[in-house]
């Protein structure tokens, strides 16, 4: 009987094994996929279909409006890739947290040389016992855990969406210097000096112009945190 049952979980310990299979990553191919990518891809119409149906009756779009970049953004940002990753390993914990642990089952031998029957099986059977009120504890971190990266994928989600806002106007500016045949750097320095001022005077601006024009009050710590 004790055979039969030896051979029963080895068969259930080799059963669980996972052949592991190398792959090795290579930099100058990553380099490679990320040049040839191309707004006309057909994987990439997949995934901006699941966020502007629409496109699908024209492929690829003879002008890409705003909105249709901002989807390509959306899709393609590797920043909000991590983020979506992050945001999948918090919902795997929650449901894990949630559910009992699995036991281990662990097949032990022993070699005793002075014995008429040297080799000692063993069988040892061990489960982690968690209180209903340390499980539900463990849920609800798990389940802020979850919210958490939620909200900081949308934090970069706005991000994205706000740095698209405001690439038309930078280019531009670069490009009618361009056009003008005036200095790059200096051009620069302007960009960057404009949008210091603006981080700066942009909610003072704004007060004033609100409280002005009618009788509202503006809380200016509320602006500023949201600017």
């Amino acid at each position: 009987m004790w055979r039969l049952c030896a051979v029963i979980s080895l068969v259930g310990t080799f059963a669980g094994c996972v052949q592991y299979h190398a792959a090795p990553l290579k930099p100058e191919h990553s380099a490679d996929e990320f040049a040839a990518r191309r707004l006309t891809e057909v994987q990439l119409r997949d995934e901006i279909l699941r966020l502007m149906p629409q496109t699908a009756a024209a492929w690829p779009p003879r002008e890409w409006d705003r909105g249709e970049l901002l989807a390509v953004a959306l899709t393609q940002n590797p920043q909000l890739a991590v983020a979506r990753a992050q945001v999948g390993a918090a919902r795997s914990h929650e449901i894990t947290a949630a559910e009992a642990p699995n036991p281990d089952l662990i097949l032990q031998s022993e070699y005793a040389r002075h014995d008429s029957h040297p080799w000692l099986y063993g069988v040892s059977l061990n489960c982690l016992l968690r209180s209903p009120e340390r499980r539900r504890l463990d849920s609800d971190i798990a389940r802020l855990d979850t919210g958490n990266a939620r909200l900081q994928l949308m934090d970069q989600a706005w991000a994205v969406r706000s740095a698209l806002a405001a690439a038309p106007c930078t280019a531009m500016v670069f490009v009618w210097s361009y056009l003008t045949d005036g200095d790059p750097a200096y051009t620069l320095v302007q960009v960057y000096v404009n949008n210091l001022i603006v981080l700066v005077l942009f909610v003072p601006i704004v007060g004033l112009l609100v409280s002005g024009a009618s009788s509202l009050s503006v809380p200016f710590a509320s602006c500023y945190i949201g600017s």
